[in-house]
């Protein structure tokens, strides 16, 4: 991919073409890496010399060596930050892209036709030590060769991303693209904004699916006159689970009665992954999301032993996919109810089979 510092806010505006980003290195972090090889290798190199100058240097004083290497890598890429320039260039017909660093010097030009369209992605970022974890909202011009992708938008914020995503196919007339399951969600530019209940009259979408059927394990469900009353519980864990884990607990916090010298804190951290499954076991069924899906839209509110949470509307007429989607780095999949203006995660607990049946229920009831 090309260049883009990690946690960069970055829009390149694909409005008025040709777009262009200039490429340069964050001397910030080109400081910090060469204070940090100067200390990581200077003072072992320190070392060695000096032993050399005294005569008494041993041959297995050699392996402090790989610090002083260490290091000099480190100086390099921390210089390149200082050094390195770049362009890239988005015009109506092709992507190209000049840089040059310290290693070397790359320039291509790609046709806009080899790509596919500008993939929406995330990213899970445990963001450092004493920084908070966030996610990345990024929207690309997708290619299937890495180094060619070029990044659009990237922001810790997901508040606009998607509008930003679809300006960016219509300016260039590619589709959208998004991982959904082990697949490719694809919209053409013209179906942008158009809902799922558009898409089916238009017999672009095929819902063949009675929401009547009996749910799968982990949904329950009542039908009312004009409505869907369902419910996603929160599951129980399996024995397989549970069990292991309990025991692995349960060792943890015995540790310091049978091993002497072993620290008490083995006892409190072991009681507290003990009380995980306990807690959940005791939660399970009574933590759930509750829907109520009409012609009309869906509501969603959580409810707890605590008290409910706030009640999400979703108008049949905005609403734009009922997607199992991938987010987050590690892919996980999700079953995702998206509009312009919002997206929610449904029935996070499911299987794969109930949320394949819970997708086609909302399918069925909102796009009719």
């Amino acid at each position: 991919m090309t260049d883009m510092q990690e946690g960069e806010q970055f829009h390149l505006d694909l409005a008025a073409l040709p777009a262009e980003r200039e490429i340069r290195g964050v001397r910030a972090l080109g400081v910090f890496l060469m204070f940090f090889s100067a200390v990581w290798g200077g003072i072992p190199a320190l070392v060695v010399i000096t032993s050399l100058a005294k005569g008494s240097f041993e041959p297995g004083m050699a392996l402090v060596l790989i610090f002083p290497v260490v290091g000099t890598a480190l100086f390099l890429i921390g210089l390149n930050q200082f050094v390195v320039r770049g362009r890239i260039r988005v015009t109506e017909t092709d992507v190209s892209f000049d840089r040059k660093t310290l290693f070397g010097h790359t320039v291509w030009t790609e046709p806009l036709a080899r790509y596919p369209g500008l993939r929406f992605r995330t990213e899970d970022h445990s963001g450092g030590k004493n920084k908070p974890a966030y996610t990345l909202h990024i929207v690309e011009l997708h290619h299937p060769e890495k180094a060619k992708r070029v990044v659009v938008y990237q922001s810790k914020s997901p508040e606009g991303a998607r509008g930003i995503w679809e300006d960016s196919c219509r300016a260039l007339n590619l589709p959208a693209l998004e991982a959904a399951g082990g697949t490719v969600a694809r919209r053409e530019v013209a179906d942008l904004d158009k809902s799922v209940r558009d898409l089916v009259r238009e017999r672009k979408l095929s819902v063949q699916f009675d929401p009547r059927q009996t749910p799968p394990e982990g949904i329950r469900m009542e039908v009312g006159k004009d409505q869907l009353h369902i419910e996603v519980v929160l599951p129980r864990l399996p024995l397989k689970v549970t069990v292991p884990w309990m025991v692995a607990a349960l060792g943890i916090a015995g540790l310091p009665f049978l091993l002497p010298g072993a620290p008490m804190v083995l006892c409190v951290i072991g009681l507290v992954f003990l009380a995980i499954p306990m807690a959940w076991t005791a939660l399970a069924g009574r933590i759930r999301q509750q829907l109520e899906v009409s012609r009309a839209g869906v509501r969603v509110v959580w409810r707890t032993p605590w008290g409910s949470g706030a009640e999400t509307v979703f108008p049949a007429g905005e609403i734009e996919q009922v997607e199992i989607l991938n987010r987050g780095g590690n892919q996980a999949s999700a079953l995702y109810i998206v509009t312009d203006k919002r997206e929610m995660a449904i029935g996070p607990f499911l299987k794969p089979e109930a949320r394949e049946w819970l997708r086609n229920c909302l399918l069925a009831v909102t796009s009719h």
